[in-house]
């Protein structure tokens, strides 16, 4: 395993712009040739007429990182950085399911996997995709956090999850407007 310092850094987009970032990291990857055309080849299909889309040929609009930072709210520099880190290095896109919950949102999914297909990382230790990492404690063996108990998980046998019954026995209130 390689280990290097970085620095985490917040990229905020403007809400609902998801998909236009990641097209803008696309086109970029596109243009400079950085992405793993073979994983496309071998486990995608229909990528040529995405490829049309995201180049602006099937309706007039370039998706590249000019039009995607006018959208998003995020420099056209860091945009390309992105593509560039992404595809540079071991990448996990990960992704929780909030935003399904907007207008459109299951494309903000589709889009991830498409980026990961392209980083050619699926499949690789720290590589790839995943969506889910938050809720019900998904991709975390254990936790000593609270449990929402609206969720029901239903029997649990001896020796698995006792932990997640017993989160179940305090109550989060929560408001609904």
């Amino acid at each position: 395993m390689q280990c290097f310092d970085s620095k985490a850094e917040y990229i905020g987009v403007v809400p609902n712009t998801d998909v236009a970032l990641v097209l803008g990291i696309i086109h970029t990857m596109l243009v400079t040739n950085k992405y793993d055309k073979d994983f496309i080849a071998d486990y995608t299909e229909g990528f040529e007429k995405f490829q049309k889309y995201v180049e602006g040929k099937t309706d007039g609009v370039v998706k590249d990182a000019k039009w995607a930072s006018d959208i998003c709210g995020v420099s056209e520099e860091k945009i390309k950085e992105l593509a560039e880190v992404f595809f540079e290095n071991r990448t996990m896109i990960m992704s929780g399911w909030n935003m399904q919950r907007q207008h459109h949102g299951e494309q903000a999914h589709w889009i991830l996997v498409v980026l990961s297909s392209m980083i050619g990382q699926i499949g690789l230790p720290g590589g790839g995709f995943g969506f889910s990492y938050h809720y019900s404690n998904g991709g975390a063996p254990t936790t000593n956090a609270l449990v929402v108990g609206g969720i029901s998980i239903g029997k649990v046998s001896s020796g698995g999850a006792e932990w997640l019954s017993d989160g179940l026995a305090v109550s989060i209130p929560v408001s609904c407007y």
